[in-house]
């Protein structure tokens, strides 16, 4: 056998044990993920006053106050609140996820998420996921407006 034909062979079979090693490395990092629990947070609607009855129990409802404040509790106990993207990413594995990741999800697409809640998303620096629902937008509805 010529020297060009050992090459050829050294180098298939090189090729051969890379994707072997990187998909058992894709399979380990993988399972790692998968011992990483991570908590989803649902908010709706926010108002700056509650009002003295609600006919959901106040489930539906949040201050901004109380908000920042559970955003500050999350960063002060080492969580990192993460993008669907990035949650995306580490299940592709792209990335790796932080020890503690939290992420924070807004449903229905309410123009408060806007106005009271993007200048805390802005302060500290934290990225959030809006699922609108697309045929509210930018109507108001028994006094609640949708984003526009």
């Amino acid at each position: 056998m010529n020297i060009k034909k050992k090459i050829i062979i050294i180098f298939l079979i090189v090729i051969v044990i890379s994707i072997v090693i990187g998909f058992i490395y894709k399979q380990y990092k993988y399972k790692q993920r998968n011992d990483v629990k991570i908590p989803v947070l649902l908010y709706h609607n926010f108002v700056t006053i509650v009002p003295e009855s609600d006919p959901d129990n106040f489930n539906y409802i949040n201050t901004p106050e109380s908000f920042e404040e559970n955003v500050k509790t999350f960063l002060e106990n080492g969580y990192t609140i993460i993008s669907m993207k990035e949650l995306n990413d580490a299940n592709a594995g792209k990335s790796e996820l932080p020890a503690k990741p939290i992420i924070i999800t807004f449903d229905d697409g309410y123009y408060s998420n806007y106005e009271y809640i993007y200048p805390i998303l802005k302060k500290y620096n934290v990225k959030v996921s809006i699922f609108i629902v697309t045929d509210k937008i930018g109507q108001e509805i028994d006094g609640i407006k949708y984003l526009v």
